[in-house]
């Protein structure tokens, strides 16, 4: 009996220890893997210690970013990289007041062919500021480019899975009548959504 008692006490805390693998723990094949999940990784920290520039040299000068515009709407754009240097400097307040924290999981997949590759990676946004609970989950698609040696995001789009913004499922609702997010994923590779 006591022999049981430890082996589920060793079994909880076993179980109370499992956290979610993230990019980081990602064993990456190759230089090319290594250097997009280095690109990905430069990005997250940009994005945690609110460093716009740093943001925008994940992205290539001809990139295409579907994104919110932060309206009262949510609702889903494409932004250039120009545009999006406007746009961050816009919504930076925002988020350095919400003090979210991004963190990429383990990509679903990684499909490079020559200079372009593509990768699904599931993402979840947190707000450490004690005014705030909020929290999201969703799945990040990328293309990517490799320019000279160096990586950069192509075209980037997310899709929000879970998320306790108070009215967050009619937003996706209005979202999928606008522009559907499907739509735009479509014109990803084939390869990227496998």
């Amino acid at each position: 009996m006591k022999r049981l008692s430890v082996l589920l006490m060793f079994m909880i805390l076993a179980f109370a220890c499992v956290t979610t693998p993230t990019l980081k723990d990602y064993p990456a094949k190759g230089s090319d893997e290594k250097g997009i999940i280095q690109l990905l990784l430069n990005l997250e920290n940009a994005l945690n210690s609110y460093d716009p520039k740093g943001v925008l040299r994940a992205y290539a000068s001809d990139a295409k970013v579907w994104t919110s515009d932060y309206d009262a709407r949510w609702s889903l754009r494409m932004f250039t990289k120009d545009e999006l240097e406007t746009h961050i400097a816009k919504i930076a307040p925002r988020i350095e007041k919400a003090m979210l924290k991004y963190k990429y999981l383990k990509p679903r997949n990684i499909y490079i062919q020559g200079n372009q590759a593509c990768m699904m990676v599931p993402y979840e946004i947190v707000s450490t500021s004690p005014d705030s609970n909020y929290r999201e989950k969703g799945i990040h698609y990328f293309e990517l480019v490799k320019i000279n040696q160096d990586w950069f995001i192509s075209k980037s789009i997310w899709e929000t899975t879970d998320c306790n913004y108070s009215n967050w499922q009619e937003l996706q609702r209005s979202n999928r009548n606008n522009k559907n997010i499907y739509e735009i994923v479509d014109c990803f590779s084939p390869k990227c959504r496998e």
